[in-house]
Parts: structure tokens; sequence; C-alpha cells
């Protein structure tokens, strides 16, 4: 899914919707170089492989939506990580933004608004 995301250099961030990771994560080389994050709040996590992974932090992004963009904080990875992707929305996203996902047709209803 392609999101635009304010702290973000690229026009749009292309995330993995995942159900069973319970954080949301997001690659630093996409990040703009000004972007602040704090370190004291790392978090150990299993990667897919079971390999242990320490986050360098939190930081606050908001996903840009033309009614109303979604804040949330995000875990900051290593551009080295293996996902196919610059960034994953997990299980305490979903539950916050509470969109609609539609398998079908690969889409998410995000505050009203249709993305893919």
């Amino acid at each position: 899914m392609k999101l635009r995301v304010d702290i973000s250099e690229e026009d749009e961030v292309l995330f993995l919707i995942d159900t069973g990771t319970d954080i949301n994560l997001l690659k630093g080389n996409k990040l703009t170089g000004s972007t602040e994050y704090d370190p004291h709040q790392r978090v150990k996590v299993r990667c897919v492989d079971g390999s242990p992974m320490e986050t360098h932090g939190v930081l606050k992004a908001k996903i840009e939506l033309p009614e109303r963009p979604v804040e949330h904080n995000f875990q900051l990875v290593n551009k080295q990580v293996d996902i196919p992707c610059e960034g994953i929305l997990g299980r305490d996203f979903l539950q916050k933004a509470k969109p609609r996902i539609c398998y079908e047709s690969r889409t998410m209803i995000l505050k009203g608004q249709s993305v893919r």
C-alpha cells in the first residue's frame, strides 16, 4: 500500500499491512534529514526468520490523507531490514485507525478514503 507520510523525502512510501505484528516499522533511509526520533524507546523484535533485532527508537509521523491526516508512532529500523517495502503498518495502527480492508480489490478504506 502506498501512502504519503509527512517525514519522508519520497512522494509515497510503500507499506506492508501486517495484522500479525504489534508495532509499526519505518526504514530510516526514507526519512527527511531533520526527522527526530526518541532513542530511549527502542524495542527488541523478532524478525520473520526468527532472528532478534533492536530498533533505533520511536518517531511520530503523519500519514497524509486529503480529509484528515492520521498521526501514529513508528519504530525506526535500518534500511537493511529484510522487508519488501519501506515500512510495516501493524496491529496497533490498524486498531487506532480502524480501516476497512478489502482483500479482493487489495485496497483499504482509511478515514473515508480508498488507498492501494
